[in-house]
């Protein structure tokens, strides 16, 4: 039986290589792994909190030979940066409807239109399929008060959800668009974190859908 190709820290496989060094050698990963790690690194963290994130659980948790997770992320930051980026993704990927219609002509956005969707994506958030996304997402808005890179990454977020809700709201006619974008960014958030990290037995979607158009319909005329 042929043995897997292992490779040293330069990067070639060495067959006159030491017994001590072989021991220290990794298995080559055959294929790139990058966003099946990432998403295992979110899983953890939803589930475990930060702390739980390491080379080790993810190589654990997917089934890997040890050293797989390290290969692609050699530090610990630097695979919480990799999820990181893999949550900015995805997110942005959940308000791609939000974007497109950031760009449609003034007048053409009811508001009933803009929170019905608003109300679709929280649910979706918060449904047993994104719940554990969304708890990764808490835990990742924690490390940034305490590690500048992911701080960075997670801005990513905010920057490209207000950009995108400041336009609705010019589309819409707002008063202040940047006052209206504020204060519901930090209703639509907050609803999100509040409702995952504490549950409720029964979710009122009909009750959720009237109460985000109460808000939008408040942001838009300023009150």
């Amino acid at each position: 039986m042929t043995r897997p190709e292992t490779i040293g820290e330069s990067g070639t496989a060495n067959p006159s290589t030491s017994v001590a060094t072989k021991r220290k050698r990794i298995r080559r990963p055959k294929s790139d792994r990058r966003p099946q790690i990432a998403d295992a690194a979110l899983l953890i963290l939803a589930r475990e909190g930060a702390r739980g994130v390491t080379h080790r659980t993810v190589d654990r948790y997917l089934g890997l030979p040890e050293g797989s997770t390290s290969y692609y992320f050699r530090t610990r930051l630097v695979l919480l940066s990799a999820a990181a980026n893999r949550l900015v993704e995805l997110v942005l990927l959940d308000m791609a409807w939000q974007a497109e219609m950031a760009k449609r002509p003034v007048g053409t956005v009811r508001i009933e239109e803009y929170a019905d969707r608003l109300t679709d994506t929280l649910l979706d958030w918060l449904s047993p399929r994104k719940r554990d996304r969304t708890l990764a997402k808490c835990e990742l808005y924690l490390e940034t008060s305490r590690d500048e890179a992911i701080r960075k990454i997670m801005l990513k977020i905010r920057e490209q959800f207000s950009k995108d809700m400041k336009n609705v709201f010019r589309i819409l006619g707002a008063k202040d668009p940047n006052k209206a974008t504020n204060a519901l960014l930090l209703y639509t958030l907050g609803a999100a974190y509040a409702h995952a990290l504490i549950p409720p037995r029964k979710l009122d979607r009909r009750a959720l859908r009237l109460e985000t158009r109460d808000l939008v319909t408040a942001c838009k005329n300023g009150r």
